[in-house]
């Protein structure tokens, strides 16, 4: 989670929220690139989830030494037992189920290489019989299908704290549950948007979720937060 202009980051998450050690699952893996940063906060329990499982082979290499760490290779969907299209990019981060909305005329250098079939299976099915995630944090940086993916979580929903999720107010992928939709869900299940960062220039962000977060000491936090986000940005482009 390192790109300041559409992510909170984690050390933020940390100290400004979440302030505790806690069980993480986080949804759309690649190649744990924030593995490093979730470890030093102390985020060492952590279940990654990945479809494309040709990356599963170099993920598990990464996260060899790290015994806390678990791999599932999954497509997560609203539904169990679909049969899914993966569509491949070239950089392999955009894959997603969805074809390009918006997202071809941000990334024009991005584009669609391969396919692989997969099948479906929801959170609540994947998680039903794992270990003890309760008051932990979800993350979902799906491309496109987290609100398909919340739609099959209802009750994996209940053993969170906090869900940090990609949101969008355009259709960056076609026909993907927009920035709204995706709290008008989670609302339903008791998390109340606390904070996010959010790119006018690219349209898409991401948005933090806290189960009965309180508007008034959010808004507080979002402020205190967004100032040090402020001066932390402002400095590194001195440094350069």
């Amino acid at each position: 989670m390192n790109n300041h202009e559409t992510e909170i980051s984690v050390q933020d998450l940390y100290s400004f929220w979440i302030r505790r050690t806690l069980p993480l699952v986080h949804c759309g893996a690649h190649l744990a690139e924030e593995l490093e940063e979730y470890e030093s906060v102390g985020w060492n329990e952590i279940t990654w989830i990945e479809a494309n499982n040709n990356l599963i082979p170099a993920l598990a290499d990464r996260l060899r030494a790290h015994h806390l760490s678990e791999i599932l290779n999954a497509t997560l969907w609203s539904k169990a037992g679909e049969e899914l299209t993966l569509k491949i990019a070239n950089n392999s981060y955009s894959s997603s189920i969805l074809d390009f909305g918006t997202h071809a005329q941000t990334y024009p250098d991005i584009s669609f290489e391969g396919e692989i079939q997969v099948q479906s299976v929801t959170l609540d099915l994947l998680l039903e019989n794992r270990k003890n995630f309760n008051g932990g944090l979800l993350v979902l940086d799906l491309q496109g299908v987290e609100l398909e993916v919340l739609v099959g979580s209802s009750h994996a929903l209940k053993r969170f704290d906090y869900i940090y999720t990609e949101v969008s107010k355009s259709n960056l992928y076609e026909g993907q549950g927009n920035w709204s939709a995706i709290s008008e869900y989670l609302t339903k299940h008791d998390f109340k948007l606390v904070d996010w960062q959010y790119s006018t220039r690219l349209n898409w962000g991401n948005a933090l979720y806290q189960r009965n977060g309180k508007t008034l000491s959010a808004l507080k936090q979002r402020y205190q937060r967004k100032i040090h986000h402020f001066l932390v940005q402002k400095f590194n482009r001195y440094l350069k």
